[in-house]
């Protein structure tokens, strides 16, 4: 597909295998990527149908190094920890997320499992490397790429919104886990704010242009890739 002077795609990779929802901007030299493997971390590959993203990439031709920007949907274990992935990517996440992830609320064991061990010392590996990118809210990060904030499942939940041919496709992270979810506007059973789960439900299906433009992240028909192979 064509948009502007950039080109997106969104394509499910590894039917079959544990792979996930990945999509790729590229605009002029500058390509962005965004990802969701269920597992993210070669840790937790291990006895497991396991493609990691680095060979994902290399199905389209792009190398992994050559990703400039990786949007974080949220910090929970299984979306956020391939950081050794992208050694030249910056990481786009909301204020919100960040700073709950890495507060004194991380005291508690039911908050703090939720995120690797490695996460908090990445970050503050990122941060020293000046690649964190805080954002706070709705932000059109590159033209035909929005990101929203949508908080709900976890304090700084965001979706993408995609500009595509076939429309406004949007990415809608843990908002909506399977197409039930979208389908009935039902919220996921785990949230950290109810209200803002379901309102959030609610915007991704009036921002798509089309209702099997909303993609959730961990429906069984799209993990095992008999859902959307690909929108161009």
């Amino acid at each position: 597909m064509a948009c502007g002077d950039h080109a997106l795609c969104a394509q499910r990779f590894g039917t079959g295998q544990t792979g996930g929802l990945y999509f790729l901007a590229r605009r002029g030299s500058q390509r962005v990527g965004g990802y969701h493997p269920d597992y993210v971390a070669p840790e937790w590959a291990k006895g497991k149908n396991f493609i990691d993203a680095p060979t994902l990439l290399r199905e389209l031709g792009v190398k992994a190094e050559e990703i400039k920007t990786v949007i974080v949907t949220h910090f929970h274990q299984d979306h956020f920890t391939g950081f050794d992935y992208f050694p030249g990517a910056k990481f786009v996440m909301q204020r919100a997320e960040l700073d709950f992830w890495t507060g004194p609320l991380m005291r508690h064991k039911i908050f703090d499992r939720q995120i690797r061990p490695k996460v908090r010392p990445a970050l503050e590996r990122l941060r020293q490397e000046g690649r964190i990118e805080i954002i706070d809210g709705d932000v059109e990060l590159y033209p035909g790429l929005e990101l929203l904030k949508a908080g709900g499942h976890t304090p700084g939940s965001q979706m993408v919104a995609l500009q595509t041919a076939a429309g406004k496709a949007v990415l809608c992270g843990d908002i909506a886990y399977t197409y039930k979810n979208l389908r009935d506007r039902h919220p996921v059973g785990w949230y950290y704010d109810l209200g803002n789960t379901v309102v959030a439900l609610e915007r991704a299906l009036s921002t798509a242009t089309r209702p099997d433009l909303a993609f959730p992240n961990h429906d069984t028909e799209v993990m095992e890739g008999k859902r959307v192979a690909r929108v161009v």
